[in-house]
């Protein structure tokens, strides 16, 4: 499967994010749905991971994490792939 390539515009500028659907296809399919269906608009960001800020780690990681619109609810959460 293809990388796909998401933009995330924010007050602060605009993230581009690749998700890679061949590594997690049911991660990628449940975030494209809340996507999809507007469900980010009006959630907040909280931690970024890049790999110059865990020096100490073996495995680096890079993430963003955040949450969608509180208002708006959640779905029912999918299993966790590794």
């Amino acid at each position: 499967m293809a990388v796909v390539r998401i933009r995330i515009d924010t007050a602060l500028g605009t993230i581009d994010a690749d998700l890679f659907p061949d590594k997690a296809p049911r991660t990628v399919a449940n975030f494209l749905r809340y996507v999809d269906d507007g469900r980010f608009a009006g959630g907040t960001f909280y931690r970024t991971v890049l790999p110059d800020n865990q020096p100490d780690k073996t495995v680096k990681i890079e993430v963003i994490q955040g949450d969608s619109d509180p208002t708006r609810g959640e779905w029912r959460a999918i299993p966790l792939e590794r």
